[in-house]
Parts: C-alpha cells; sequence; structure tokens
C-alpha cells in the first residue's frame, strides 16, 4: 500500500490545482512509513507494551499539525491507549500480543 501510495504521488497527472500530493503530504508519508517500519521490526525484540507507547507517541506528534501539545499528554495518552489495547486484547478476547524477545 505505501509503495502504491507513492507510485500514485510520483506518476500521477497533475490537474488544474497542481499536483496531487504536495510535498509537505510527501514528506509526511514518507515519515510515517517510516514509523510503521520501526514498529514492525522493534515489535519482535520488544514487544508489544514497550513499542506501542512509542509508536502512538511519534504518530500523535505528526498529526498535531504544528498544535503544541505538551509533551508530557502525549506520552500520558500514548501509555493510556497502550494499557486499553492490552486490556482489550490481551485480557477480554484472549489474543496473544507479541511479548518480544529482549524483555
Amino acid at each position: 500500500m505505501i509503495i502504491f501510495g507513492f507510485g500514485t504521488s510520483i506518476f500521477a497527472k497533475t490537474g488544474p490545482q497542481g499536483s496531487v500530493i504536495s510535498r509537505e503530504e510527501a514528506k509526511r508519508l514518507g515519515l510515517i512509513s517510516v514509523v510503521f517500519i520501526f514498529c514492525v521490526i522493534s515489535m519482535k525484540y520488544l514487544g508489544f507494551l514497550i513499542t506501542s507507547p512509542l509508536v502512538l507517541y511519534a504518530l500523535v506528534t505528526m498529526f498535531s499539525y504544528g498544535k503544541r501539545i505538551k509533551w508530557y499528554k502525549k506520552a500520558l495518552f500514548s501509555i493510556i491507549m497502550t494499557i486499553l489495547i492490552w486490556v482489550l486484547f490481551d485480557q477480554i478476547l484472549s489474543v496473544i500480543l507479541p511479548p518480544g524477545k529482549l524483555f
């Protein structure tokens, strides 16, 4: 899907408004791709409970669109969401989440 998005943005014909995707949007798409690649690789070694808050923090920072959100609010949100997801999947639905090899 990432490759398709990049291909579409590079080879698409421009309309009257200009490019299909702006340079800033292409940069943001690239950063999101890097975060998800980090997520996939680190999930194997660090596990769900360590990787998820890091990834959520990065995504919240990227999607804040320049708003000044204090770091501790983003960190608290990331930790709370990770705990809620863990409770839902691991405790309630009995889905095994990646434990990680290092911890």
